[in-house]
């Protein structure tokens, strides 16, 4: 089992630190010359690594780190074209917000168009610029449960919350996942962290894929089913040893998230009621949401007069009713 490391990302890292209030507010802003981080991973971890990848873009000052990365014989720097003026990029309605552009579709072609600098029997690590990551813990871990298979993130919630700091995986498994949510982008979500998962169901071969998706009901079970079936977290202490733009990460103690050493109850949490699964195309149908209206070119003039009524009329009571039996 090889393992090869792509750092991607900006030089200098422009946003939030754990110091943010809550909903992101435009206040303690830093911005992060990441090349100290990235010497640091390079010196302490380098050695494990077949090949190391930095990819970062093309209106990024990287002088300093041609000089830095200099010594190490395995890795190489590239710089994509910074020009996504082709892509659906929709703006946040909070002027209040860090950044009015969701930048979440530049940074997954990034590490999408990366992927071909790799061989399809390797595996890959990729982690941002800006941080400092165990990633012997990683490699071990990855070892220990030595499924080439999945997908490893840093925690699984049992929601379809998908934290990109760190991820792992074959190529050929992170090139399908890649693919999936950069092919064909049509913005159905405005958290990454969500949309990767329902991106992903929307491009498999799953009959009804686009009621179930745009449905509050059809994604929790779509979220649950994709985790327990693809996903695999990594340890703990990999994440809670983050260090994020100069600062150690935040962990929330009141979320529930699961990582491969604490992992207990996740399966209670992840278990879907099975009357629910045989009728989700009822519930999907009952309660969409307002991005199903992104696919009305697939929809008849009839359905879209039933989803139109239906998201005016909003069938709460008993949206919220099936939502916590699931």
């Amino acid at each position: 089992m090889e393992f090869s490391l792509l750092i991607q990302g900006p030089i200098l890292s422009i946003g939030k630190t754990n110091h943010n209030k809550p909903g992101e507010i435009n206040t303690n802003i830093v911005k992060f010359y990441s090349e100290n981080y990235i010497y640091k991973n390079l010196s302490k971890y380098g050695s494990l690594f077949k090949k190391i990848i930095i990819s970062t873009w093309s209106t990024e000052n990287t002088t300093k780190l041609n000089e830095i990365i200099s010594p190490f014989k395995n890795v190489k720097l590239i710089e994509l074209n910074d020009k996504y003026k082709s892509f659906i990029q929709k703006k946040f309605k909070n002027e209040n917000l860090i950044s009015n552009i969701n930048n979440k579709l530049k940074m997954f072609n990034g590490i999408n168009k990366s992927l071909k600098y790799f061989n399809d029997d390797e595996i890959i690590i990729r982690i941002r610029t800006d941080q400092i990551v165990q990633l012997d813990y990683i490699i071990k871990e990855i070892k220990k449960y030595n499924a080439t298979n999945k997908f490893y993130v840093p925690y699984l919630t049992g929601t379809g919350y998908f934290q990109d700091f760190y991820f792992a995986a074959n190529k050929k498994v992170m090139e399908k996942f890649l693919g999936y949510y950069c092919n064909n982008y049509i913005e159905i979500e405005y958290s990454p962290h969500y949309e990767f998962i329902y991106r992903i169901f929307i491009n498999m071969n799953f009959q009804n894929k686009l009621f179930i998706v745009n449905s509050s009901i059809g994604r929790s079970i779509v979220s649950k089913i994709l985790e327990k079936r693809y996903f695999r977290p990594l340890p703990y202490n990999v994440y809670k040893e983050i260090l994020w733009r100069g600062d150690k990460i935040l962990m929330h103690k009141s979320r529930k998230i699961f990582f491969s050493d604490k992992f207990d109850n996740y399966y209670k949490v992840i278990k879907i009621n099975k009357i629910l699964r045989r009728y989700i195309l009822m519930f999907s149908y009952i309660t969409p949401t307002k991005f199903l209206l992104n696919f009305k070119q697939n929809l008849s003039y009839f359905h879209l007069v039933i989803i139109k009524f239906m998201i005016i009329l909003k069938i709460s009571k008993v949206n919220n009713y099936i939502l916590r039996k699931l």
